[in-house]
């Protein structure tokens, strides 16, 4: 990973069929369980984008699907044993940002991969922040008494990650764990909060 300043990521969610990024994130932590999340769909390999030298080529803009990279030929396997041996959590450097060249079948794909990484996202950002220290603080300035390692806690998350690992369906993720969430008040009230400061 380059030498970036510490809390200054933007990291890639690189597909090697598709050969280019999904979409991004700013939020390390996220990045390193996106890939085993995503895992049972597809594989998904992260890469610091801030790391191409070429950064600036298209100007102020974020959005980073459908580009790829010079180097990301590491990434076409044909041994499908290199996925096990791939580390989920390694983030690549990214070296030079290149446009990817999608037909309209893998744009598509794109667009519908997109839509359910992103919510798989926004949820594994919400989850992180109940397992930080940024999270306890947060919770401290929202609550009288809320423990951040409290048991019934932190097996609603892994529930819900669980959830996140499985389910393809984008309503079905966000049904399904709301479920959960109404069960565990405490943690319902949290995620209420969080949603009314972003």
């Amino acid at each position: 990973m380059s030498n970036s300043k510490q809390n200054d990521y933007c990291i890639g969610f690189y597909q090697p069929l598709l050969n280019c990024f999904i979409t991004t994130t700013k939020n390390i932590l996220t990045a390193n369980k996106i890939p085993f999340l995503f895992s049972s769909r597809m594989t998904i390999v992260c890469c610091d984008i801030l790391s191409a030298k070429n950064i600036d080529i298209i100007g102020s803009s974020t959005d980073w699907s459908g580009w790829t990279f010079n180097a990301a030929e590491q990434f076409q396997f044909a041994d499908p044993l290199y996925e096990k041996k791939l580390q989920l959590s390694q983030i690549f450097n990214t070296d030079e940002l290149i446009k990817a060249n999608l037909n309209d079948k893998s744009m598509t794909l794109l667009q519908e991969t997109r839509k359910l990484l992103d919510c798989i996202i926004k949820w594994t950002d919400f989850f992180n922040l109940l397992e930080t220290n940024q999270g306890a603080l947060f919770i401290k300035d929202h609550f009288e008494i809320v423990s951040i390692y409290d048991d019934e806690l932190q097996k609603c998350v892994k529930e819900c990650e669980k959830i996140l690992y499985l389910e393809n369906e984008i309503t079905k993720i966000h049904n399904k764990i709301f479920k959960l969430l109404k069960d565990n008040k405490k943690i319902l009230r949290i995620y209420e909060e969080y949603r009314n400061s972003l």
